[in-house]
C-alpha cells in the first residue's frame, strides 16, 4: 500500500496505551491543522487513563470528525489498523523498546517518534522523524512541520516508506540482529 489512500488523505496512526506517558495529545494536537483541513485522519489505537480527556481535546480542537478511537484491539487487527497507515506518530516520552517501531517499518509506515530512547535510536533520517525533547509547545511546532512536508510531499512520504521495509529487512529481523 505505498501509495495514497482512497480518498487522498495521510493516514496517521497511534497505537499504544492512552497514559500521560505516551504523549498521545501532542500527536493529536501537532496534526490539528491538517485534520481540519480534511488532509489528514487519525486512528487511534489503544485504550487507557487518558481516553477520554484526549476525546474532549479532539472536541476542543474541532477534529473529532477526523479522529477514530478504536479502542482496545486483538494483536491482528491492531496490525491490520497499522498496515493501512501512512505515518505511525508516536511521541511517547518514556518507551524502552517501542516494539510497534519495528513493525510500522516493517509495514511500509514511516515513524515519528520522540528522540528518546528505544524508538530514537530505532529511527533514522532514512526511514522517518525522531523530534528532540526540547519542550512541549516546540515538541509540537516540529512534529507539526514533519506532517504537513509527509502530507505535502507524497514522494518524500513514499520514499521514507520503501526505506523503512528494506531497513526493516536487513537490520531489524532476528537474524540481522544475531548477525
Amino acid at each position: 500500500h505505498l501509495g495514497t489512500s482512497p480518498d487522498g488523505k495521510l493516514r496517521l496512526i497511534f497505537v499504544g496505551c492512552l497514559i500521560p506517558l505516551k504523549a498521545c495529545d501532542l500527536a493529536l494536537r501537532a496534526a490539528a491543522k491538517l485534520l481540519r483541513a480534511g488532509v489528514a485522519h487519525f486512528t487511534v489505537v489503544g485504550d487507557g487513563s487518558e481516553r477520554k480527556h484526549l476525546e474532549q481535546l479532539t472536541k476542543s480542537l474541532k477534529i473529532h470528525n477526523a479522529v477514530t478511537f478504536t479502542g482496545w484491539l486483538a494483536y491482528s487487527d491492531a496490525l491490520e489498523q497499522l498496515q493501512e497507515a501512512d505515518v505511525l506518530v508516536f511521541p511517547s516520552l518514556r518507551e524502552f523498546g517501542g516494539g510497534v517501531v519495528f513493525e510500522a517499518l516493517a509495514m511500509g509506515v514511516v515513524p515519528i517518534v520522540a528522540d528518546f530512547g528505544g524508538p530514537g535510536d530505532i529511527v533514522t533520517p532514512e526511514v522517518g522523524y525522531k523530534i528532540p525533547l526540547v519542550n512541549e509547545d516546540d515538541f509540537i511546532l516540529r512534529l507539526e512541520l514533519v506532517l504537513r512536508r509527509l502530507a505535502e510531499d507524497r514522494n518524500h512520504l513514499k520514499e521514507l516508506k520503501l526505506q523503512g521495509k528494506e531497513y526493516a529487512r536487513k537490520c531489524l529481523t532476528w537474524d540481522a540482529k544475531a548477525r
